[in-house]
């Protein structure tokens, strides 16, 4: 827990000449200081860490879901409409945030998750790379999937990109078949 790390110290011994480590090992009831190896850790960590790895699964299931598109001329059969749908969504806000602060600011998300929220986590950093990379990979492969149905004579419902009708009706009969 975060008590653990916390020391009292005398107020005496803050002004005193002494090392910093014989400073934090003498426990006192006068004042807290909180150990130099939590000073490191950014607060903000956990938040854009989560944010970060909600991204990247939401790239992972809108690439399998382009894959899917590419191999079958349906989007992937495992995957419920809704959760595809969320992805889809996600990935649009993400790779138009990104893209928009590149162009703008001139800053990547690293950058920026630094500025706001002061030194991050070097893990973190690789997970915001890996998210904004990700995201921005899968809208060229939204690109490539819709070029591949136009090229390939696909009937497609609007810019889904699949003909709904002949998905749906594949998906009943393979659950009809189980």
């Amino acid at each position: 827990t975060a008590n653990a790390f916390v020391h009292k110290i005398p107020v005496q011994n803050l002004k005193s000449k002494r090392s910093r480590a014989s400073l934090v090992s003498k426990p006192s009831k006068t004042r807290k200081i909180i150990s130099p190896s939590l000073l490191y850790y950014a607060r903000y960590d956990n938040l854009v860490s989560g944010v970060a790895e909600i991204s990247i699964g939401s790239s992972i299931a809108v690439l399998w879901s382009e894959f899917a598109i590419l191999a079958t001329g349906c989007g992937p059969y495992d995957l419920p409409n809704w959760v595809e749908r969320f992805t889809y969504q996600e990935v649009i806000l993400a790779s138009s945030f990104i893209i928009y602060k590149r162009i703008v600011d001139r800053k990547g998300l690293v950058r920026i998750g630094e500025e706001a929220y002061g030194s991050l986590n070097s893990f973190t950093n690789i997970q915001v790379q890996l998210a904004e990379w990700l995201s921005l990979i899968a809208v060229f492969g939204a690109f490539v999937a819709f070029s591949s149905q136009l090229v390939n004579g696909g009937q497609m419902d609007g810019l889904s990109g699949v003909d709904i009708a002949t998905c749906s009706s594949i998906q009943d009969f393979k659950a009809l078949s189980k």
